[in-house]
């Protein structure tokens, strides 16, 4: 009998849920995952945020994982943890897996498209679109779904976050 994991990705980029749909659709064409996980994706209001245990409570009595996705904007990845860890209903910690990007998430899309990254992410994506497009377009957080189908998964398969990405939902 084939068993189903039902597992929550909780992303605190507002345009995250899109863009991990997308990319966890991709990463099944791809066959860097099966397809036999209920995979649900929610925004995080926020890292030290009550609301956060309001939205899992409900879910807690089903889930099999919870893959919280946050930035550290510059800061300490381990704080950044902390303060979404307090928020975590006592039986889904052990439950609870955390990716935690030194800046943001646009890391991914910067190595999936094998941009090196010497500053900010964002202003990596910005220099990137400015000489792919025209000086005038600049990258907005709306387009971070956008970027799922132009990546190269295999590059980003090499980033060890990304692979404990992976592990987590394989």
């Amino acid at each position: 009998m084939v068993k189903y994991s039902n597992i929550l990705i909780l992303t605190e980029d507002i345009y995250g849920k899109d863009f991990f749909k997308g990319l966890i659709e991709k990463l099944k064409r791809e066959g860097y995952v099966r397809s036999r996980h209920n995979i649900e994706y929610q925004w995080l209001p926020g890292k030290c945020n009550p609301k956060t245990t309001r939205k899992l409570l409900p879910k807690s009595r089903y889930l099999d994982r919870v893959i919280v996705v946050i930035d550290a904007e510059g800061g300490d990845k381990k704080e950044a943890m902390r303060y979404v860890e307090i928020h975590i209903p006592p039986n889904l910690k052990p439950k609870t897996k955390y990716i935690v990007f030194d800046y943001c998430i646009e890391e991914w899309i910067c190595k999936g498209l094998g941009i090196k990254l010497s500053q900010h992410p964002v202003e990596s994506l910005n220099d990137y679109l400015r000489k792919a497009k025209g000086a005038d377009h600049d990258y907005e957080k709306s387009m971070l779904p956008d970027f799922v189908e132009v990546i190269d998964i295999g590059r980003l398969a090499a980033d060890q976050q990304f692979k404990d990405f992976l592990n987590c939902i394989v």
